[in-house]
């Protein structure tokens, strides 16, 4: 009698709705102050006043200080990314297309710091 009937997939169970309970709730509350933490800390405001409130000398660089390239967040990102790549460059001797994307999002990032001086 079991050869000839159709195959019956077992009926899903249905599950009830859970709210958070507080320690979950808390734990995410704790991650979000923590990241909006660090990007306040990040932030070029942030630089601003902690250049101007400590002692500490400030760095130069090759154009009097401008500090192109270290202005803004998405620009120190830029950066960190085109170092990464000219280490790896330098390590297997290997030149890497830089995209049409990267250009122009690169030189945007240098038009604005150049007219924020």
């Amino acid at each position: 009698d079991n050869n000839n009937q159709a195959y019956q997939p077992p009926r899903l169970q249905s599950v009830p709705f859970e709210l958070q309970n507080n320690e979950t709730l808390l734990a995410k509350q704790r991650l979000q102050l923590q990241k909006a933490h660090a990007k306040q800390s990040r932030s070029e405001l942030t630089a601003l006043l902690r250049s101007q409130l400590t002692d500490a000398p400030e760095t130069e660089d090759a154009r009097g200080g401008a500090m192109l390239g270290n202005q803004s967040e998405k620009s120190r990102r830029i950066k960190a990314k085109e170092d990464d790549v000219r280490e790896f460059e330098e390590s297997q001797m290997i030149r890497l297309t830089v995209g049409k994307k990267d250009k122009k999002e690169r030189k945007r990032m240098m038009r604005e710091e150049m007219s924020n001086l």
